[in-house]
């Protein structure tokens, strides 16, 4: 049940718990930085001036998990975030004032660390607080303020790393405004109650919980390398160069926005098939991408593949609520959020056999991920991914 306090201010627990999504897609808000570092470091070679983007998302995953397992359990939400977010603070401001690339990759292990402890709570604190149609509801709005919080953040990375490099890091700063309002306005989320002399449950990730992550997992490995690949199959197509493939990117982000935003009114109206038209949009924004020989064509095709992503990841950390206990929702969130980013690594690897096998190493790989979303969208016409649900925890 909701509190007192929550039945009476919904909006403002809404608000705090957005609070916390908004940062949630920040790690990439110093790259635009990384060629005036590499500059300023001559003798640093790039592959640990990359570090300084990818260090975070490495850390974040064994952060995320052990977060996970504390979550609701043994330490408050509410406190796990608040630590997070002052390792955020100080990881990513504290490069401002560096001069050694030493002293930069160890705050970027802070910020990393700090980063995985945020990351998952938020769609934590969804489930744990909400459930049915209004869950769907706030998963769908957690998805779209992540989307608004990475346009924010990093066009104002790029525009700080204008003045200086160290100027960029300055972006994290956002994660002040998150820290108050959470300090200010988020309630923890109410404990179930275990009748008196009962075992107190043991919490596990369900193998249910592996599969949704496994899946998710798969998906991932087949829509980001539109990501990857665009600047690449964008020069070799002559569509455009470096500043017209960051342009479709962006737009990407702010499909995403807009899949966040009617997800919830799609569950509520589809239930079952919103995994399949999730798969669906992503196949066709491929197709886009692939065969239509216009970059305003291509660019539709991306902001449609960014829809695709904002439904079936909100869709994913659904299922795994119905399958969790109470108990269970931080850590299978952290499981899943664990999934995205170790399998976001292995898509390189992807694209590379794909590209071994067929002599293509950019339009080739697009076009087996097209054909697997095509594939898997049939295949959740037919299977219901979505589980009965064990564990009621809130009224609508």
């Amino acid at each position: 049940m909701l509190s007192e306090k929550e039945k009476k201010s919904p909006f403002i627990v809404a608000f705090a718990i957005m609070s916390v999504y908004v940062i949630t897609m920040s790690a990439g808000n110093v790259s635009a930085a990384l060629a005036s570092i590499s500059a300023a470091f001559p003798n640093v070679p790039m592959s640990t001036i990359a570090l300084i983007s990818t260090l975070p998302s490495l850390l974040m995953i064994p952060a995320s998990l052990i977060a996970g397992a504390l979550a609701g359990n043994k330490v408050k939400y509410k406190t796990i975030i608040i630590i997070g977010m002052l390792f955020y603070l100080v990881g990513g401001l504290a490069p401002v004032f560096a001069n050694s690339m030493t002293v930069i990759l160890i705050e970027r292990a802070i910020f990393g660390i700090g980063f995985g402890f945020i990351t998952p709570m938020g769609n934590a604190l969804v489930l744990s607080v909400y459930e049915g149609n209004k869950r769907a509801t706030m998963l769908g709005m957690g998805s779209m303020v992540m989307n608004l919080g990475a346009i924010v953040m990093q066009f104002a990375g790029g525009a700080l790393a204008e003045i200086g490099w160290q100027y960029s890091f300055y972006s994290h700063a956002l994660g002040i405004l998150s820290l108050i309002l959470v300090l200010i306005f988020l309630t923890e989320p109410p404990k179930v109650e275990q009748p008196a002399g009962a075992e107190k449950p043991k919490v596990r990730i369900r193998g249910g919980v592996l599969l949704t992550a496994l899946l998710l997992g798969i998906y991932i490995i087949l829509i980001f390398p539109s990501a990857i690949l665009m600047s690449g199959f964008l020069q070799k197509n002559n569509l455009g160069g470096p500043a017209v493939a960051g342009m479709v990117l962006s737009v990407f982000t702010l499909g995403g926005m807009g899949g966040g935003f009617v997800y919830g009114p799609l569950f509520k109206a589809i239930k079952k098939y919103v995994v399949a038209l999730g798969l669906l949009l992503g196949a066709v924004g491929y197709a886009l991408v692939i065969y239509s020989g216009n970059i305003v064509l291509v660019a539709i095709g991306m902001a449609i593949a960014g829809a695709s992503f904002s439904i079936v990841l909100p869709a994913c950390y659904m299922i795994a609520g119905m399958i969790a206990s109470p108990q269970e929702v931080a850590l299978s969130t952290s499981v899943l959020l664990a999934a995205v980013n170790i399998f976001a690594f292995f898509s390189g690897y992807f694209i590379s056999f794909v590209g071994a096998v067929t002599g293509d190493m950019l339009a080739m790989p697009m076009v087996w991920c097209m054909i697997g979303l095509a594939v898997a969208s049939i295949v959740f016409i037919f299977v219901n991914p979505l589980p009965k649900p064990k564990h009621a925890t809130v009224n609508e």
